[in-house]
């Protein structure tokens, strides 16, 4: 049925699309909250045309940028962890909802981690991150809980270090999730899989399996875990049963190939090697080039996917959005007496262009694709919802687009500006611009990390150490 929806939708665009402007407000950063309400950048949105069209029904103002973020849409309580960009990242936890004296849309405080950025998983009080105090590498990447602060790192030992395959390096998380009794954690050249450790006890995780990349070269730059045990089922009857289902993995490399990968339920002895399978991607060809995939998103319940398709050998295509369905299917491998499930995004559906905003001015953006709502932002504070399905079509009470109540005692916003406390590179940039490097910049470069666990780590000092000041 849906199918349908947003195939009449790209015959009869222009009528669905609303476009606003937040001026001078760069959006960084969107989520969409239950198919109603939106967080751009620290604003929360009501979608809906309830009060003559959407309209902001709050702010919260933070002293930098919001980067990334996650939410975790509980029944009784909708928590968001941003990563926030100043002289000193750190993570705001925070909760959404109403408030519980004058029952009006509200962002309160929870907690902070300082030192943390790069979001890559919340459920409840664990927070999964890419980066602790400016190292992305291991064992920086954490989960974190976030009430308490303790932290389980996630770092090959030494012994299973030595058997690693040599094309595995560790290097940034780009996706992490928990599933079924593991952690799966994508970084830029593997796929790693750990026991779920338990976070009140343990300090490290321990390594099941790496899946490398190896004898490919294959970087990989974002990637989208399907993960249908997560999935609450946002609208009645529409989404059919998940049980049982794989885990989905979804890649995309840094030339804009898409890959996508499924790992099913084995024992410990028995996993599969890693088979990537390269995606059909929509193309168009310009002068001999194909577009490469630049970006893209997951709809909420996992049924659809869009993508942004940009091409640098050419100054006449524009940026385009593209919508492909996600299905399962029997895929044929070069052993033909085997086959593994993995996922087609074959069916394809190009978005007009017409009446959005131009897509060269780093959009982001997030999709429903249960209630077929998209929103999109850009950095010049151009802000797209565009609506594939009716708001009135769906009958009353079938689905949950309500807030909870935010729990009392906590703080809300700040709801005014304040003072910005941006990485030096943005207030030095005079400096920068004449090729004179500020004294902060040797110090902060020359910082000692500080590890998980209390450890500590002897670095080799080279001979160009004392020439830094010079480079």
């Amino acid at each position: 049925m849906l199918e349908k929806v947003y195939d009449d939708y790209m015959r009869f665009p222009n009528s669905r699309i609303q476009n606003f402007s937040v001026e001078y407000r760069a959006v960084t950063w969107v989520k969409l909250i239950r198919g109603k309400w939106c967080l751009s950048r620290l604003s929360l949105w009501d979608t809906s045309s309830k009060f003559g069209g959407p309209r902001v029904c709050t702010e919260m103002f933070l002293p930098g940028p919001v980067m990334d973020g996650q939410v975790d849409d509980g029944t009784t309580e909708i928590l968001v962890a941003v990563a926030v960009r100043t002289k000193s990242p750190f993570v705001q936890i925070l909760s959404v909802g109403l408030h519980p004296i004058s029952k009006a849309p509200c962002i309160a405080q929870q907690g902070s981690i300082p030192g943390a950025s790069h979001t890559r998983f919340l459920r409840g009080s664990l927070l999964g991150v890419a980066v602790m105090h400016g190292d992305d590498s291991f064992p920086s990447l954490s989960i974190v809980d976030w009430t308490t602060g303790r932290s389980v790192a996630f770092c090959p030992d030494r012994i299973r270090m030595e058997s690693l395959p040599a094309s595995f390096d560790a290097n940034l998380c780009v996706a992490m999730t928990i599933w079924r009794g593991y952690v799966i954690l994508v970084s830029f050249t593997a796929i790693q899989v750990y026991y779920e450790p338990d976070f009140r006890t343990e300090d490290f995780a321990k390594l099941v399996r790496v899946f490398a990349t190896e004898g490919r070269d294959v970087h990989f730059c974002e990637a989208y875990l399907i993960n249908h045990d997560d999935w609450k089922q946002p609208v009645v009857d529409i989404m059919p049963p998940r049980e049982g289902q794989p885990l989905g993995i979804l890649l995309r490399d840094s030339e804009g190939k898409i890959f996508s990968f499924t790992l099913p339920i084995r024992d410990d002895t028995n996993w599969p090697r890693l088979d990537y399978q390269e995606c059909a991607t929509y193309f168009v060809r310009i002068k001999g080039h194909k577009p490469a995939v630049v970006s893209m998103v997951l709809g909420s319940a996992g049924k659809e996917l869009v993508w942004m398709f940009a091409n640098g050998h050419s100054n006449i295509m524009e940026p385009s959005i593209v919508m492909s369905t996600v299905s399962l299917q029997t895929l044929s491998t070069q052993d033909p007496t085997s086959e593994i499930i993995g996922y087609d995004f074959s069916y394809y559906r190009g978005l007009p262009e017409e009446g959005l905003p131009a897509l060269h001015f780093s959009p982001c953006f997030d999709f429903d694709d249960a209630r077929g709502i998209l929103f999109l932002g850009t950095s010049r504070g151009e802000i797209s919802i565009i609506r594939f399905v009716d708001e009135h079509i769906l009958i009353p009470n079938s689905v949950n687009d309500g807030l909870p109540e935010v729990r009392s005692g906590l703080q809300v916003g700040p709801t005014e500006t304040i003072p910005m406390d941006l990485p030096a590179y943005y207030s030095d940039w005079a400096e920068l611009s004449r090729n004179h490097i500020p004294e902060c910049f040797i110090v902060e470069a020359l910082e000692a990390w500080r590890l998980p666990a209390g450890l500590d780590i002897q670095l080799l000092v080279g001979p160009m150490t004392g020439e830094i000041s010079e480079i």
